[in-house]
């Protein structure tokens, strides 16, 4: 009997040093858990105040490189006002309203100047006008008053010259037996200028040996083909300086998408990412044993699995040293939540909107 209940003993006695060794190796566990947690939390907050403080040395830079920029603008627009305030070629100002609704009003009723020649000297007029609005434009904000009206303007512009060289081509068609070639009997014209180049053919002597012509001084050859040969046929090729057909396609301007501020950080920390809350007795640079308690457990949010971990570690903690100090052989099993089963994470993604 003595010895059985020796050998009982015995055994108690080493469940007791197991149970006691395993409470000891668990609040060693929770006990580097939590320092690893606050590790992380400190360096969560060094890494967000280092950013604040470069967002706003990027802000501080951004705001001079603004007012710079703003300077530049003024002082173009005060050369720009001068300028058209000296200048005395007959045009109108391009952004008063009253100015160029007259000019295209007028040209556009105007059928006395219908030859090419005409057309080709009052067209590098109104695509002056169109370079002048073009300049404007650029130095322009996107969300300018009257940006919709200038490209309105440059547009119109735009439309009235093809019609006026549509109408000179006509007119020149109508009489092409006065410009008709003397070695070949067909008509082939080139008008140039620094604005605009046309080149016209037409099909006069329907003559099947010409199968082809070269417009040398463009350098343009196109081939005449058998069933034309015999027919009222004309080919005209029109350069100008500027792209008029690309604004008129849908995809020309880009898809205007929400502004937002790239250099705006929220009061609060970033979205989805822990809050932590200290505590009074909390010390920088404490020992973790001795300011174990760094959290508020009040705030933290039961809902967030690494704040609820992190609840659950000081709770372990807590159970351990209220145990030594009582002294009493009370067994705590502490189940395990399944939140606290997955990996602690060890990176924290820092996102500024």
């Amino acid at each position: 009997m003595r010895k059985d209940k020796k050998k009982e003993d015995e055994l108690k006695k080493q469940e007791e040093e197991k149970r006691i060794n395993d409470e000891r190796e668990a609040a060693k566990l929770a006990a580097e858990r939590l320092v690893e947690l606050k590790r992380q939390r400190d360096k969560y907050n060094n890494e967000l105040l280092f950013r604040s403080s470069e967002l706003a040395e990027t802000r501080e830079l951004l705001t001079i490189f603004r007012d710079a920029l703003e300077k530049i603008r003024r002082e173009r627009v005060d050369q720009y006002t001068w300028y058209r305030y000296l200048i005395c070629d007959g045009l109108p100002n391009p952004i008063i309203e009253k100015e160029i609704n007259t000019y295209i009003s007028l040209w556009r009723m105007d059928h006395s100047r219908m030859s090419m020649e005409d057309v080709m000297i009052d067209s590098v007029n109104s695509l002056k006008l169109i370079d002048e609005l073009r300049s404007l434009i650029a130095d322009l904000n996107e969300d300018h008053s009257e940006l919709e009206r200038y490209h309105g303007v440059m547009q119109e512009l735009r439309e009235l010259v093809q019609e006026k060289v549509n109408g000179a081509c006509v007119e020149t068609l109508t009489k092409a037996s006065h410009f008709a070639d003397p070695v070949t009997g067909n008509l082939q014209k080139y008008w140039h200028n620094d604005w605009l180049s046309l080149c016209i053919w037409a099909n006069l002597s329907k003559n099947p040996r010409i199968k082809e012509y070269t417009f040398e001084n463009v350098g343009i050859t196109f081939s005449i083909s058998q069933s034309l040969t015999h027919t009222d046929c004309a080919f005209r090729i029109l350069f100008m300086k500027f792209d008029t057909y690309s604004v008129l396609s849908p995809s020309f301007k880009p898809q205007q998408i929400e502004n937002y501020d790239l250099g705006r950080i929220s009061s609060s920390p970033v979205d989805n990412q822990p809050t932590f809350k200290l505590s009074k007795n909390y010390k920088q640079n404490g020992d973790a044993n001795e300011n174990i308690d760094v959290f508020d457990r009040e705030n933290m949010d039961k809902n967030d699995p690494i704040q609820h971990e992190m609840r659950t570690t000081l709770n372990l903690f807590s159970a351990y040293s209220d145990d030594q100090q009582d002294k009493e052989e009370v067994e705590v099993i502490i189940e395990e939540p399944e939140e606290d089963r997955a990996t602690t994470p060890r990176k924290f993604i820092y996102l500024f909107i």
